[in-house]
């Protein structure tokens, strides 16, 4: 590779709406390697009237709703800017997830706000984003594609738990290390499986505003450990379709809104009760995929916003506890941005026109370049050429 040092900017607007997540990673490529330093991250909350436009996106009229992806497009792009001059950065690269407003894989689409195009306006470096829809056309989930950043980066670690949005399990298998015996619907025992498991943050933040205003989530889950367990809605839940499939599977709020908020809304239990059982459905559910997975005598690497879930960590060790799997928790910057390093990751790879998802977790019939590039004027040449 005739570029073995570059800054790339990781960008990534979660399903838990908690705001704007900036990374700027300098990788360092060789031969068979590729090595990473985080030098500034950020993150820079929705205003109110941004959460309400992205939660209300999905039941909007067409032509505000393409209205509201170019103005997307320039909410990141400003932000964007700012972060860049507040660190006195200059990209190479900029890759961007958006915010996921459908996701429908069964249906064959997937739909992210915040305009490529847009974007590139803002920034003098080729803008990388919209990665999940090939892999779906390529028969797979379009999710999760963070898995093949956690294999190329992480070589530590064959187990991650990201505790976002949505709760996401990797389990990547590695030469010389512990095997298991992994069960999906494609395959009897693939290499590697990854998949979604339930949501998390997605409701606990939700219930978190309900139960005071104020709040943006439940800090260190004091309020969730306050409440008490619901039985009767736990038996609910647990029963729900969705967890009798086996992997490759992914989520969307669809989902929720269709199946589990009913259940929630239903319930005239106090707040804190809910999201008592809320946290104990996640920690069930988690265990429950390590199990069916025959994962034992682990450690598996936890970020995402529910890894500072005091409350939750608790009830997801003492369900690990009899499979001997212990929870490790890094330094508070892997915990909130390793998806946008990742994302960042994934936009070079895009770049460099290698493949960079594991097909395998996503169930596509084969691995793709995933990603759409918006060059900057400075990169064509007379002809027309990009000499990246």
């Amino acid at each position: 590779m005739s570029h073995p040092h570059l800054l790339g900017i990781g960008m990534m607007s979660g399903s838990s709406m908690d705001g704007l997540d900036l990374a700027a990673v300098r990788f360092e490529t060789t031969e068979d390697h590729t090595g990473f330093e985080l030098l500034a991250c950020q993150t820079d909350p929705w205003s109110a009237e941004w959460l309400d436009r992205l939660r209300n996106l999905p039941e909007a009229p067409a032509a505000l709703y393409a209205k509201t992806h170019s103005d997307f497009g320039h909410l990141c792009g400003m932000m964007l800017r700012r972060f860049l001059l507040t660190h006195d950065l200059k990209p190479d690269f900029v890759a961007s997830h958006g915010h996921t407003v459908f996701h429908q894989p069964h249906k064959h689409f997937t739909a992210q706000i915040g305009c490529g195009q847009t974007m590139a306006s803002y920034v003098n470096c080729p803008v990388v984003n919209n990665f999940r829809p090939r892999d779906i056309a390529q028969g797979g989930e379009g999710a999760p594609l963070v898995p093949f950043g956690e294999l190329k980066l992480f070589a530590d670690y064959s187990l991650f738990l990201n505790l976002g949005g949505i709760a996401n399990l990797s389990i990547l298998q590695r030469p010389g290390k512990q095997a298991w015996s992994l069960v999906s619907r494609l395959r009897k025992s693939p290499t590697h499986l990854a998949c979604d498991i339930c949501p998390v943050n997605q409701v606990l933040d939700t219930l978190a505003h309900r139960h005071n205003p104020e709040l943006r989530y439940d800090p260190e889950g004091e309020i969730a450990r306050s409440g008490e367990l619901l039985p009767e809605l736990l038996i609910q839940l647990e029963g729900l379709p969705f967890y009798a499939m086996l992997p490759p599977r992914s989520l969307g709020r669809e989902w929720l809104d269709e199946d589990v908020w009913p259940l929630l809304n239903a319930s005239r239990a106090p707040l804190p009760d809910l999201l008592h059982t809320w946290c104990e459905h996640v920690a069930l559910r988690i265990a429950d995929e390590c199990q069916r997975q025959n994962l034992r005598n682990a450690e598996i690497l936890t970020t995402g916003g529910g890894a500072h879930n005091h409350f939750l960590i608790e009830r997801l060790q003492a369900r690990l506890e009899p499979l001997s799997i212990r929870l490790v928790v890094p330094d508070r910057l892997q915990i909130e941005y390793k998806e946008a390093l990742i994302f960042a990751y994934l936009g070079l790879c895009t770049l460099q026109g290698q493949p960079n998802v594991l097909h395998e977790a996503t169930g596509a019939r084969k691995a793709s370049v995933l990603g759409a590039i918006h060059l900057p004027d400075r990169g064509l040449n007379a002809g027309g050429a990009w000499f990246w």
